[in-house]
């Protein structure tokens, strides 16, 4: 086919159609990207509310974004590797002077660290595969029912950045456990350092749809 057949059988602004499509979905692309990798901005440190999650100083093993929910609940991203691999066997894992007894892992993988953090450090593990785009009812109340137990206590729990899946839990404790307003504790899910991204629009709306009473008697039982 010579170049006039082709250019009879393109209609008339086929092309400029085509191109306008494929901005709008390379622009389309581009935000998504973007806003994939976007985080919440910290507040100022002289307007961050004291009852929030405080930063763990000097933590060990190279842990990442690691704080103190309260005084059994710790948060952290995935322990590295490299750091995992200096422990000894049945060297315990001390945060802020607590010898940690329980890790939980909300990742979808079974991580390495994990397994030997568990065997070097005797620790407790709990692998709730929690999906961040479509939160489950079941894995909340496992998550709740392991952090309330005194025998798992201290409990250190992580996702792969510490950010969102553990965010949300973390709101979701403070709710249910520590009876705050769903409010404030996602005001702290966003805004106490941890980078949460601002993707996850939908954890947030899982959060206030949540049926407290409800939950509270699923976790007695």
């Amino acid at each position: 086919m010579d170049a006039d057949s082709v250019r009879q059988t393109i209609k008339p602004g086929y092309l400029t159609k085509n191109a306008a499509r494929t901005t709008r979905a390379a622009f389309f692309l581009t935000t998504t990207l973007l806003s994939g990798c976007a985080t919440y901005p910290a507040l100022p440190s002289v307007e961050r509310p004291s009852h929030w999650a405080q930063p763990v100083t000097n933590p060990p093993l190279g842990l990442f974004n690691v704080h103190q929910v309260s005084p059994t609940l710790f948060r952290s991203a995935q322990p590295p590797l490299s750091g995992v691999v200096t422990l000894k066997l049945n060297e315990p894992l001390v945060l802020n002077g607590q010898t940690i007894k329980t890790l939980i892992n909300l990742r979808a993988a079974h991580d390495e660290a994990d397994a030997l953090l568990t065997t070097q450090s005797q620790l407790n593990y709990h692998h709730i595969r929690f999906n961040t785009w479509h939160a489950e009812d079941e894995d909340v109340i496992r998550f709740l029912k392991a952090v309330t137990d005194p025998a798992q206590q201290p409990i250190l729990l992580h996702c792969k950045h510490g950010a969102d899946r553990t965010g949300m839990m973390v709101a979701i404790y403070r709710i249910v456990v520590q009876d705050w307003d769903k409010k404030t504790a996602i005001a702290e899910m966003k805004q106490d350092g941890f980078d949460y991204h601002i993707i996850w629009a939908n954890l947030e709306r899982y959060i206030m749809n949540l049926d407290v009473a409800k939950l509270k008697e699923q976790v007695k039982n």
